[in-house]
Order: structure tokens, then C-alpha cells, then sequence
């Protein structure tokens, strides 16, 4: 009997234990699973950081050519301020030229002008 028995027990024990299994494995199926995907994160890091760099670059070579643009521009407006100092000077020294009392005084005698002494004024030229 003790054999019998123990055989009993022995099925019962299994029995309650595959139950178990059962009812585990049961339970592990109704959970939701939470699967962490890392390989697409680290992706999206690589397509942000690709963007902002592109970005970056982007901006770098426009701003590039703008400062070589208006460096050109600069140079040649500095060329024409130095024509137009060059032709104001050379203008000053035609008209002090042509303003010399002698140049005048033999125009003027040219012309049969005389000049009266009383009637002429001295200006200073600045």
C-alpha cells in the first residue's frame, strides 16, 4: 500500500506542479511584453545629429560667401572713394590755377578791362 500510495502522491505532486506551469505560463501570455528597441533610438540619434551638422554646414558656407561678397563690395567702394579723392584734388588745383591773380590780370588786359584799384576786393579762399 505504502507503494500505492506513493504512487498516488507521486502523481498528484506532478499533476499540482504541471498545473503550475500551467497557470505561469498562462499569466506570462496575458502581460503585456515591453520590448525596448535601442538599435532605432540610436538611429534617430545619428539622423538628428546628421540634420544639425548639415544644418550647421549649411549656414557656414552661406555666411562664407556673404562675407566674400560684401568684401568685394567694400573693395570697391573704397576704389571709387579714392577716384573721387584723386579727381577733388585735382579739380582744387585746376581752380587755384585758374584763380591766380596774374592769369587773371592778363585775361582781363586781354579784353581791354582795367582794373580800379577801389573797386576790388581781397576774398580768402579756404
Amino acid at each position: 500500500m505504502a507503494t500505492n500510495n506513493e504512487a498516488v502522491e507521486k502523481k498528484w505532486q506532478d499533476d499540482y506542479v504541471a498545473s503550475l506551469d500551467h497557470a505561469t505560463e498562462k499569466e506570462a501570455t496575458d502581460q503585456p511584453t515591453v520590448v525596448v528597441v535601442r538599435q532605432g533610438i540610436a538611429w534617430g540619434y545619428w539622423v538628428l545629429l546628421f540634420t544639425i551638422l548639415a544644418i550647421m554646414t549649411t549656414l557656414a558656407i552661406t555666411t562664407q560667401q556673404r562675407v566674400a561678397s560684401n568684401t568685394r563690395v567694400l573693395g570697391e567702394m573704397e576704389q571709387k572713394v579714392t577716384e573721387l579723392k584723386t579727381t577733388q584734388s585735382d579739380l582744387k588745383q585746376q581752380r587755384d590755377e585758374l584763380s591766380q591773380y596774374d592769369r587773371i590780370y592778363k585775361i582781363a588786359t586781354e579784353y581791354g578791362l582795367k582794373i580800379n584799384e577801389d573797386q576790388v576786393r581781397t576774398i580768402k579762399n579756404d
